[in-house]
């Protein structure tokens, strides 16, 4: 079993009616809305920013929101079915707009909107387009510089899923088929990944087994921990919110475990011949500092490499990047003169059908990093 060595978990995210979250979501789901300036363009700009700096910046924000609940009534219930996590997109390819949502509700450097918290920056950090929320985005990229993208990153974790290192398991419930659906059940398994030499077909017949720790005292696939408290199918747009929960990204030589908070996942559902699909799927969450420095004290590489307090250039260059990255609060009730506390975060990805499998034990960490030198210790001055 790879149970000891692959496992990617994403099991997140945020509480609330997912009606009454307003988020943008990647353009080629939901609708676009153009929000015109009444200036001229954002003060922002620079490196990754969406904003102009006089005159010549963009004229409003394209932004494209998944639908809200649908108002006609429910339907006869389909059987239960689960897709599996072939892919994902962390948002580490330089240049390319990277996956998520709006989680502040406001298109910075936009519509001469600035930060909707402190960050003590002489400029706003810029939304990318749609006022997508994605600061981790830039810290996985720096990752990826020092490790390359044979130990982390979108391709490596993609990679190990498409051969069966590990998935994410998803779920649905109480769905009627159609386009429109104003209740439908989602939980969120992990998976360690299937048997030592068996590769998935991804046809809807691999049966995954199940990690023990995201189901209950029940022990079975039948008490899962992480429920939607609020899902729903509109246009044929899965949306779901999740309570706050951990993320593992594990491959063959590489893991982290990140928790993440207020988040929501959606995606195009595909009700298929020979099996149901999640395409152009999105999470998206906060990612308080504290719990940044929680995930770096979590991090393994090659032969058990950890990333250490110890003072190295690596080390420090990301603290920099974590620090530097702030640009969201953890409570979004906080007014905009609190300091930001927290990454935004957003992930893509693609599910195919798939089984549920046995429940086997969660792999468990090897030991951190020296005493002193644990990231988890660590904080932004």
């Amino acid at each position: 079993m790879r149970a000891q060595r692959t496992n990617w978990l994403v099991a997140w995210l945020l509480g609330g009616a997912a009606a009454s979250l307003g988020a943008c979501l990647l353009p080629e789901i939901g609708v676009s809305e153009k929000v015109e300036t009444t200036g001229g363009g954002g003060s922002g700009g620079g490196a990754g920013g969406t904003g102009g700096t006089g005159g010549g910046g963009p004229t409003g924000c394209m932004r494209a929101t998944y639908p809200p609940p649908p108002t006609t009534g429910d339907g006869p219930s389909m059987d239960d079915f689960v897709v599996a996590i072939h892919s994902i997109d962390m948002g580490d390819s330089v240049g390319a707009d990277p996956p998520g949502f709006d989680l502040d509700f406001t298109c910075t450097c936009f519509e001469e909107a600035g930060d909707t918290c402190t960050t003590g920056a002489s400029k706003p950090r810029c939304d990318s387009p749609g006022g997508v929320d994605n600061a981790a985005s830039k810290l996985f990229q720096l990752v990826v510089d020092y490790l390359g993208d044979t130990y982390f990153g979108s391709d490596y974790y993609s990679s190990s899923a498409d051969i069966g290192d590990w998935s994410f398991l998803i779920r649905i419930s109480g769905y009627n088929g159609a386009p429109d659906d104003p209740e439908v059940g989602v939980a969120l398994f992990v998976s360690p990944g299937l048997e030592m030499g068996v590769m998935p077909k991804w046809d809807g017949t691999d049966a995954w087994p199940v990690s023990d720790d995201t189901v209950g005292p029940a022990g079975t696939t039948d008490d899962p921990i992480h429920v939607s408290n609020g899902a729903y199918v509109a246009d044929g747009i899965l949306v779901a919110t999740l309570p706050s929960a951990e993320i593992n990204l594990s491959g063959g030589t590489s893991t982290i475990t990140v928790k993440i908070l207020g988040g929501v996942l959606s995606g195009k559902l595909l009700v298929e011949q020979f099996g149901n699909r999640i395409e152009q799927g999105v999470i998206a969450a906060r990612w308080s500092v504290k719990d940044v420095f929680a995930a770096l004290s979590s991090y393994r590489g090659p032969n058990d490499s950890k990333l250490c307090k110890d003072g190295s250039f690596v080390y420090n260059a990301v603290k920099s990047r974590v620090c530097g990255a702030r640009d969201i609060l953890t409570d979004p009730v906080q007014p905009a003169s609190a300091p930001c506390d927290a990454l935004s975060l957003g992930m893509g990805f693609t599910a195919d059908p798939a089984l549920l499998g046995p429940v086997v034990p969660a792999a468990m960490p090897t030991p951190g990093c020296p005493d002193g030198q644990d990231p988890a210790d660590d904080f932004c001055e």
